[in-house]
């Protein structure tokens, strides 16, 4: 009963305070609105009254009679704050507010310019309506009320007064005073009320706590505990109300959250094993196709090496371009593969992007020259000569663009361009053009050329053939390395690659700089193809040498038989207008130049017509040109060296890997046989062992140059292998372990370096891969070299022309004597005797091998003066190696038949020390 009571009363005390506070309210709308009605008709009785008057003194002009008018109204009434008068034309005539009061009378043009303080709306004096606003003026509520002063219909002005609203201010404010007094009765009880309502409701919600409080606590606490990762939580309310229908609603969102985290776990285990199943297959397909084909391409690679005749050198070439095809096509199937599954990783390490681009050219210089294609490469000066990137994944997509442009022209010139887009603090950005005269590709095409899987036009594939992933792997590539591809084509006209790749400075050593020419030599330079016109052109200008250039043979013999001498001359031996031969005979009966020396440029591949006046060519150089190799023959002619090519020579005296032994750990019969006669070409013996264990066996029963240690064997793998003879080893002595992999994934390599090798072989095995790498881990200092029948007194020569220099043993010294060169140079600047004395050593050997007499004793003039701790003489014998290697090197290339030119492969980084391709 109690209860009730308190609610009635409190219920009425509410309901009389809400009706006493809507009577106020309605009593203070009245009261305003009642003031307000006042202030307004005040307003426009006193503004209807001015426009009136204001008629005929503004058609007279009386400015002052206006402004006297204006200036009483707002002086003699406290509540107008401020009256203006504007005429039609917007021009001031009458102004009065609080700031002008204090403003002198006597200059009412500085009083009329303060109007502006009104924010009036524009134009607002040449409207014929009247208006009225609410604004705030002078920091006031204002009434402003504004009459157009009208003459025959004609606008003469705009007079407009701003009234205070400060007495509807003062009639609220004791409203309001009223009010208060009387809500102040009404609140006392309603706080009464509102006290005794708190503490019912106090005790009321102490009774429901248990009821409502403590499911809701533990419905919180089981969400905490689900927010921290704990699975099986569950509430248990028995309320037999909407709280515990709430609960059970809980535990089934609870449950239904935990089935579907159970099957996302599961799918993403799913997922992970299915990657891994896919990297594993890739890996296996890797091996297992290359396998194969490693025997494919060992065997046919033999065969062609035997004397075949006929049909059957054609049919074994056949095969070897076939399986070579095949070969690419896998190739490009993995490496796409590879980037899908994301196992596709970039190395970083020093190299020289023009080395690079010169290998590709040169890679590709027999498929251009079979179409009759001129393959042309540029490096620009300003492209650094060390940078740190991945100069595989570089030349990959050299060698598909340069491909490409090769493959779909028919005739004109393939021309690469390698130039340096920008550079900052830390890195470059290469830019290199690919650009043909092919078939080109019209503008809808272009926009699927780098999809995969895809090409311009269906006939293109009867026709050229390929997988379509070329385009698509390089731009993947270039991606991956930083940069964009793109290109600009024509139908029938010919397309322009391009390409950018951000590399990195490095601090590698540069090559040393070229040794400076005689100034003030002339150069005569004669070629057909106007591109490599421009590029000798431009190296013989940075070489300080002064260059005529013609395109055809006839123009340069008129200019020679105007009596312009020369020093030297560099001519194409494909000129349109005249054969090489005929060109060389009516030179030579050229009085000036009867004794020019002759560079003569041929295609690399071609074989060179120069029976009949060969006698009249200092040497000959392929193109693709490697101007750091024109650069040596030019040197070695201004120093009148000897670089005609010898005679017939007596047999050698022998320079083999006589006595080293490799052994070679495969389980497959067929890449142990290719593995082996590859190596026994090369001049080792070879043992075969077909696992792991066996290999461990062997190791440990005799000394091995070097081991070929395949991966993936049964019984023991070759990376268990590795670490058991490693482990055997010790520190005592370390076996060069070079891995044969067929493996195609990404960190391949870290993981043979991890496993304890040196270095790794991709298969399929190729013969001078295989050298290089051979050469590289097993050395020159154990080179046999039999001892000379001819007394000891012979004096010593530049070259012995007498000994018989296979071309692989003329392109392992010039590209590894550089190399040492610069090693013998670093360890001078350190000042090491005894690693000068071992570079010597080494590099004495070296010259003994390949007959560089004067080199050799150098050399050890330089070894006994390290052996005695004096080197301080040694920075000269240096330059004179340099010198000395400069013309040796010349003799060298220059002796090989034109056919056997580049019948080397010099590593990329063995180019000839004097860096002319810059």
């Amino acid at each position: 009963m109690l209860l009730v009571f308190v609610c009635v009363a409190a219920s009425t005390l509410t309901v009389v305070t809400w009706l006493s506070t809507q009577s106020e309210s309605r009593r203070l709308t009245e009261m305003e609105a009642q003031v307000r009605a006042n202030i307004a008709s005040k307003a426009h009785v006193l503004v209807d009254n001015h426009a009136l008057a204001l008629r005929g003194m503004v058609a007279d002009n009386a400015f002052t009679d206006v402004r006297q008018i204006v200036e009483r109204a707002v002086e003699g009434d406290p509540d107008l704050i401020y009256g203006v008068f504007v005429a039609a034309d917007g021009t001031p005539w009458a102004y009065a507010s609080p700031t002008t009061k204090a403003l002198s009378k006597s200059d009412p043009q500085a009083i009329v310019d303060r109007w502006q303080e009104l924010s009036l709306p524009p134009g607002c004096w040449k409207s014929k309506t009247p208006s009225q606003r609410q604004v705030v003026q002078f920091d006031q509520d204002v009434f402003e009320v504004a009459r157009p002063v009208v003459d025959e219909g004609e606008v003469l002005g705009m007079i407009r007064y701003g009234f205070s609203t400060k007495p509807l201010h003062e009639a609220l404010s004791r409203v309001r005073a009223e009010s208060r007094a009387t809500l102040t009765t009404i609140l006392v009880w309603m706080s009464v009320s509102t006290l005794l309502s708190t503490l019912l409701g106090f005790y009321l919600v102490s009774r429901a706590s248990t009821r409502i409080v403590q499911p809701l606590k533990g419905l919180t606490e089981a969400a905490e505990r689900i927010a921290q990762g704990q699975t099986g939580v569950r509430v248990d309310v028995r309320t037999n109300d909407e709280l515990q229908v709430l609960g059970q609603a809980f535990n089934h969102m609870q449950q239904s959250n935990e089935d579907a985290l159970r099957r996302v776990r599961d799918a993403m285990e799913a997922a992970l094993e299915a990657s891994r199943l896919k990297s594993e297959f890739l890996a296996n397909m890797s091996h297992e196709i290359r396998t194969p084909m490693n025997g494919v391409i060992g065997m046919i690679r033999l065969i062609l090496k035997m004397p075949l005749e006929g049909k059957l050198r054609r049919y074994a070439e056949t095969v070897d371009a076939s399986a070579s095809a095949l070969m690419t096509i896998i190739n490009d199937v993995l490496d796409f593969s590879k980037m899908e599954a994301g196992k596709y990783t970039l190395q970083s390490v020093p190299f020289d992007p023009g080395v690079v681009l010169q290998e590709a050219a040169e890679l590709l210089s027999n498929r251009a020259f079979d179409k009759q294609l001129e393959l042309v490469y540029r490096r620009a000066p300003n492209v650094p000569q060390v940078v740190t990137g991945d100069p595989d994944r570089y030349r990959q997509i050299l060698n598909n663009l340069v491909g490409n442009a090769i493959k779909f022209s028919e005739h004109g010139e393939v021309f690469v361009d390698l130039t340096q887009d920008s550079v900052d603090e830390e890195a470059y950005v290469l830019r290199t053009v690919v650009q043909d005269t092919g078939i080109g590709i019209s503008e809808e095409d272009q926009t699927k050329l780098f999809s995969a899987f895809s090409q311009v036009d269906g006939s293109l594939v009867r026709r050229f053939g390929g997988t379509g992933l070329g385009l698509a792997i390089s731009k993947r590539l270039v991606e991956m390395m930083g940069g964009q591809i793109g290109v600009v084509s024509e139908r029938g006209v010919g397309s322009k690659f391009w390409f950018t790749v951000r590399v990195t400075r490095s601090a590698a050593p540069t090559r040393p700089s070229l040794t400076p020419l005689p100034e003030g030599r002339r150069v005569l330079v004669v070629e057909a193809s106007r591109r490599w016109c421009r590029i000798i052109e431009e190296h013989m200008v940075a070489w300080g040498l002064n260059c005529e250039v013609f395109q055809d043979g006839r123009s340069a013999l008129e200019r020679l038989q105007q009596g312009q001498r020369f020093d030297i001359a560099v001519i194409g031996a494909q000129l349109l207008d005249i054969s090489i031969e005929s060109f060389v005979k009516e030179l030579r009966a050229t009085p000036s130049a009867k004794e020019l020396p002759l560079i003569v440029l041929t295609q690399l591949g071609a074989t060179a017509t120069l029976t009949e006046v060969e006698k009249e060519v200092a040497a000959q150089l392929s193109k693709p040109l490697r101007l750091s190799e024109l650069y040596e023959c030019i040197m070695g002619a201004f120093a009148g060296g000897q670089v005609r090519t010898p005679g017939p020579r007596p047999r050698p005296r022998g320079v083999r890997n006589r006595g080293k032994r490799i052994l070679i750990v495969d389980d497959n019969d067929i890449n142990q046989f290719v593995a082996t006669e590859q190596v026994e070409q090369a001049g080792f013996q070879a043992d075969v062992a077909s696992n792991g264990e066996q290999a461990v066996a062997r190791v440990k029963a005799g000394k091995y140059a070097a081991i070929l240690m395949d991966c993936q064997m049964p019984v023991m793998d070759g990376y268990a292998a590795t670490r058991a003879i490693r482990d055997w080893e010790g520190s005592t002595a370390h076996t060069p372990i070079i891995a044969l992999t067929a493996h195609a994934m990404a960190g391949e390599r870290d993981k043979v370096l991890a496993a304890g090798m040196d270095d790794y072989l991709s298969k399929p095995l190729r013969p001078h891969s295989l050298e290089r790498m051979l050469e590289r881990y097993v050395g020159e200092d154990d080179v046999f070299v039999a001892s000379s029948s001819e007394p000891d007194e012979t004096p010593a020569v530049e070259l012995d022309m007498t000994i018989n220099r296979s071309p692989r043993l003329v392109g392992l010294f010039v590209s590894r004597v550089p190399e040492n060169l610069a090693e013998l140079e670093a360890v001078l600047a350190l000042g090491d005797s005894h690693r000068v004395r071992e570079r010597a050593h080494k590099l004495k050997g070296s010259c003994l091998a390949i007959g560089a007499e004067l080199m050799a004793k150098e050399a050890e003039a330089l070894q006994l003066e390290a052996e005695r701790d004096e080197l301080g003489v040694a920075a000269a014998h240096l330059t004179s190696l340099r010198e000395q290697y400069g013309r040796v090197a010349l003799l060298l290339q220059s002796e090989l038949p034109p056919s056997q030119k580049r019948a080397f492969d010099p590593e990329p980084s063995g180019s000839v020390a004097p860096a002319a391709d810059n």
